[in-house]
């Protein structure tokens, strides 16, 4: 036997191993998922742009707002004006609105602005910018329904108030005898309540008037939704969407101010 015969044997001889597994390989966790930025322009008014925008992953960072036209920058701004509204539904702290000055000749291209909107983390979303005929729409709308949620707030806070008051009337008549209570007292809580009742009571008398002239407003909207929608074609969609939103709203109030009587 030759000498590479007998080397080609003792390697054919080795046991063979089997390759050891690798188990410390770490599984990757799952992407988490971010929210995406909510907001929109509300309107183009008198050369500045109007609207809110929020990221609900951070709530408390202020979003930088980007004004493109033609596909370049022509205005920015930041996000962080005060706004009741927002804030009354639910979107963070409410200081999450934005005003921004366009430039005159961008003023005259309103169709053609693209807005986005720019988290902290950097990322970017684009805006719906409403059209001419969505925002005359919602600026008819604006002023009575802004009124009639301010008086629900103020209703809510003297119903809120009437409840402490008739809590505080309960309490000195259960320990009358033990504290000495006179019902001179009990006297001066009455009428502090009495008062209390009369004044939520005008509050309410004044909403059902304001939720009236709303039912006139929609009324009118609907009138000129409807020709709006006849000349245009049927693309009005938006707008009936809104008048919608409206009714339902006015009914909510109404029911609200039910349940408060």
């Amino acid at each position: 036997m030759s000498i590479a015969t007998k080397v080609s044997a003792q390697v054919s001889a080795q046991p063979t191993t089997a390759p050891k597994q690798d188990n410390t390989k770490q599984v990757q966790p799952e992407p988490t998922k971010t929210e995406l930025i909510k907001g929109r322009v509300d309107a183009v008014d008198d050369g500045r742009l109007y609207g809110w925008a929020f990221d609900p992953s951070a709530p408390d960072v202020r979003l930088i707002i980007r004004v493109m036209l033609d596909g370049k920058p022509i205005a920015e701004a930041v996000a962080d004006k005060d706004r009741p509204d927002l804030r009354r539904n639910g979107i963070g702290d409410g200081i999450h609105a934005f005003d921004v000055m366009l430039p005159q000749f961008a003023s005259m291209r309103a169709g053609d602005l693209v807005v986005i909107a720019i988290s902290g983390a950097g990322v970017e979303q684009s805006l719906r910018v409403p059209k001419p005929d969505e925002q005359a729409a919602e600026a008819l709308i604006a002023a009575p329904m802004t009124r009639i949620l301010d008086k629900l707030d103020m209703l809510m806070a003297a119903q809120r108030q009437l409840q402490v008051n008739q809590r505080s009337l309960q309490r000195p008549s259960q320990t009358i005898d033990g504290t000495g209570a006179t019902p001179s007292d009990l006297g001066d809580i009455g009428n502090s309540l009495e008062g209390l009742r009369s004044d939520v009571n005008q509050r309410m008398t004044e909403l059902d008037v304001h939720l009236m002239r709303m039912d006139g407003v929609v009324a009118g909207l609907e009138t000129r939704m409807e020709l709006l929608h006849k000349r245009s074609g049927g693309d009005a969609k938006p707008l009936f969407l809104l008048l919608f939103v409206m009714v339902g709203f006015a009914a909510g109030a109404l029911m609200a101010v039910g349940v408060m009587r």
